[in-house]
Formats: C-alpha cells, sequence, structure tokens
C-alpha cells in the first residue's frame, strides 16, 4: 500500500490519499479532468495503517485544503509533511 501525492499540474493542487496502485489512481483522476495530472510522490506503507495516517496527513494539511482531498501548498513541502507522517507515526500506537 502507498500513500501518494498526485499533482494537478496546471495549477498545483496537489491531492493526498492511499491506494495499492497509485497510478492506476492518478489514472482513474485523469479520467474526469481536463488537467494534466501525475503522480508526484509516493510513500510505501503497511495495509493496515495506510488509512490512519492519510487522515493524519489531512489533519496536517487541513489549512491548506481548497475542497475534498486537493490541497494548495508547494509540493516540497507536502513531500516534507508526508515523509515526517510516515516516519512520526507509522510504528506509533497512539494514531489509531
Amino acid at each position: 500500500m502507498y500513500l501518494y501525492i498526485i499533482e494537478n499540474v496546471d495549477n498545483g493542487l496537489i491531492k493526498i490519499g492511499y491506494s495499492l496502485h497509485p497510478q492506476r489512481r492518478c489514472a482513474s483522476l485523469q479520467t474526469g479532468s481536463s488537467a494534466e495530472l501525475r503522480v508526484a510522490h509516493t510513500v510505501e506503507v503497511s495495509e493496515d495503517r495506510a488509512r490512519l495516517l492519510e487522515q493524519q496527513m489531512h489533519r496536517d494539511v487541513g489549512p491548506y485544503r481548497v475542497r475534498g482531498e486537493w490541497f494548495s501548498l508547494p509540493l516540497t513541502q507536502a513531500v516534507a509533511l508526508l515523509e515526517h507522517c510516515v516516519i512520526r507515526w507509522h510504528d506509533d500506537s497512539l494514531l489509531g
């Protein structure tokens, strides 16, 4: 399982989510979007922690939320926050 960041290349918005196949997830999102989307970053995580880690990331970047799971923050900042989230919370029983 992977946590991923998908970037809307046209406007710089990013989507944070989890999927077993991030490229397929990106392709399914692309079908409904005229904007170019790309998988910008992935981190492999255990399947039983993926949803909890995604929820933690959404809390961490909540102030940047534009709509749904799309956020407006620099890609480099999002990548750093995602990496930190996984390091901090992946094996911590306090999350969950």
